[in-house]
C-alpha cells in the first residue's frame, strides 16, 4: 500500500530528525554572538532600571552622569573624560550593582536552565564536557573564565575566535571551564497530527 503524501512528509521528518539527534551539533561564532547580543539587550535594559531607580532614592545624578558620558564620547581616548565620568557620585555604587547583577545573570540561568535567555532563543546550550547538565560550579567557573576570555579583546578578540577552528567550536572559557555550547536536539514530529 503506497504512502499518503501526509506519511511520506512525516516519515521524511521523522528520518531528518532522528539523524540530526545522532551526534553533537556545536555551536558556531556567530549563532553565541547572536545570543550574546539578546544577552546584552537584556541586560542593558536592566541596567537602565538600576540607574532610574538609583536616580530615583538620590543615589546617583543621572544629569552629570550624561555631562561626563557626553564628554567622553567626545574624546573617548582621553583619560580625564573617563575619570569624570568614574567620579560621578553613585558611579562606584552602580558599577558594582550592575557587575553583581550580570554575575547572577550568566550563573544562575546556566546552572538552572544550561542557557540564558538569549540562548534559548537561538535553540542553544551549555553543558559540561561529557554531557551533563551544568551544576552551579560549573557555570560560576564558566563565568569567571568568560572575564577571562573578554581580556582578549585587547589582543583582537582571540579567546572568541578560536571558536573558528576548534572542531568542538569552543571558546576560550570553555576549554578552562570544560564545556561546549551545543544546538538542542530537535523534537520528535507529533503523530497525531
Amino acid at each position: 500500500v503506497p504512502l499518503s503524501e501526509e506519511e511520506q512528509i512525516k516519515q521524511a521528518l521523522e528520518a531528518i530528525i532522528a539523524e540530526h539527534n545522532k551526534g553533537k551539533h556545536y555551536a558556531g561564532f556567530f549563532v553565541r554572538a547572536i545570543a550574546y547580543f539578546i544577552d546584552n539587550v537584556i541586560l542593558s535594559a536592566t541596567g537602565v532600571l538600576i540607574l532610574m531607580i538609583m536616580s530615583a532614592v538620590q543615589a546617583i545624578d543621572l544629569n552629570a552622569l550624561a555631562d561626563a558620558m557626553n564628554a567622553y564620547i567626545n574624546t573617548p581616548t582621553s583619560e580625564e573624560a573617563l575619570n569624570k565620568v568614574i567620579d560621578v557620585p553613585g558611579t562606584h555604587l552602580f558599577l558594582v550593582i550592575w557587575g553583581v547583577v550580570q554575575a547572577i545573570y550568566f550563573i544562575a540561568f546556566t546552572a538552572i536552565k544550561s542557557a540564558t535567555p538569549g540562548k534559548m532563543l537561538v535553540k542553544i546550550h551549555v553543558e559540561v564536557a561529557h554531557g551533563e547538565p551544568m551544576s552551579w560550579v560549573s557555570a560560576a567557573l564558566r563565568f569567571i573564565a568568560s572575564l577571562i576570555t573578554q581580556c582578549t579583546l585587547m589582543f583582537y578578540g582571540l579567546g572568541y575566535l578560536i571558536v573558528f577552528i576548534d572542531p568542538k567550536r569552543r571558546a576560550l572559557h570553555d576549554y578552562i571551564a570544560r564545556t561546549r555550547v551545543v544546538h538542542d536536539k530537535i523534537k520528535e514530529v507529533d503523530s497525531r497530527k
